[in-house]
């Protein structure tokens, strides 16, 4: 099985990881990295390395991130760019919500990519 960490500025990545527990239930090698304001680069690397190290697997870790250009998804990208980890940015439910239906069924780069698509068809103008 995959690992999942989520990570956003503030308590969002927090509250994603709250409304799947509502919703699925408890969910097994799933964190949540939240950002504070205060937190700088070397709070932050700590943060995504422990987390990574508790989650990992040897099918890897996707990492959902908040925005693209945020630090911790820059630092995310320096971290683990040798690692059997993917990074996956604009975190949403829809995108959340696959990626844990098919952690067990997909292998990590198809799993990122699942999780993309996940994400961009689950918003909808109506």
């Amino acid at each position: 099985m995959i690992g999942i960490i989520l990570t956003t500025y503030g308590n969002l990545a927090s509250a994603f990881l709250d409304a799947v527990a509502g919703i699925l239930g408890s969910q097994e090698l799933v964190e949540a990295v939240d950002v504070m304001p205060r937190d700088g680069e070397r709070e932050i690397s700590e943060h995504l390395i422990e987390a990574v190290s508790r989650v990992r697997q040897a099918d890897g870790v996707l990492i959902l991130t908040g925005l693209c250009g945020e630090s911790d998804f820059n630092i995310c990208l320096s971290l683990f760019a040798n690692q059997s980890v993917r990074v996956v940015t604009g975190l949403n439910l829809p995108m959340l919500f696959k990626a844990l239906t098919y952690r067990s069924k997909l292998n990590l780069s198809d799993l990122a990519t699942c999780a993309s698509e996940g994400g961009k068809f689950g918003i909808i103008a109506c």
